[in-house]
């Protein structure tokens, strides 16, 4: 003589579908995010995950950056101040500020690095996300490098130089001559 037992699952299927739909979301913003994203382990330092967006900016395969470290896309000159920041890493957003990056052909960018640790498949991890600002940085240093021949011209010369626009007042560029 047998007793059949049953059990209702509905809610646990539910919850199964429920946490298997997030969790296929959460990839799916991670890897079609269109900034390089990437998460790497605190200690090893080795990347753990990367999305599409780095593989196509700097060049590696995927398998190729699950086979490095961190520390491989930095300037030599630059690991000593990348040490330090993760020595000093907490929890919370990390602004790491502004950072030289080497592309798989050799070539430098230079990003902004924003950052959170978190626990990724069991280890201590930080997430990282590379927003690339070469373009900005070039166009500032040439701002700069204007500005000083500017200045120079200006400084340098003895004759009075003066602007006028219609319809506005006339201004001295150079009033120490005046």
């Amino acid at each position: 003589y047998t007793v059949p037992i049953l059990r209702d699952i509905t809610e646990r299927k539910k919850a199964e579908e429920a946490l298997r739909a997030s969790e296929e979301a959460y990839k799916l913003l991670f890897e079609s995010n269109p900034q390089p994203i990437w998460v790497y382990d605190t200690n090893s330092l080795a990347f753990l995950a990367v999305n599409d967006e780095a593989i196509y900016k700097y060049g590696y395969s995927r398998e190729e950056f699950l086979h490095m470290t961190i520390k491989d896309i930095r300037p030599k000159a630059d690991i000593p101040r990348l040490m330090d920041n993760i020595a000093h890493l907490s929890g919370g957003v990390d602004h790491a500020g502004d950072w030289r990056h080497i592309k798989k052909d050799g070539s430098l960018i230079d990003v902004e690095i924003t950052s959170h640790i978190l626990t990724f498949e069991g280890k201590q991890a930080e997430l990282v996300i590379a927003n690339d600002i070469t373009a900005r940085v070039a166009a500032e240093d040439a701002l700069r490098k204007s500005e000083i021949r500017y200045r120079a011209i200006v400084e340098g010369t003895t004759d009075l130089i003066c602007r006028f626009l219609p319809d506005t007042t006339l201004t001295f560029v150079n009033e120490a001559y005046c």
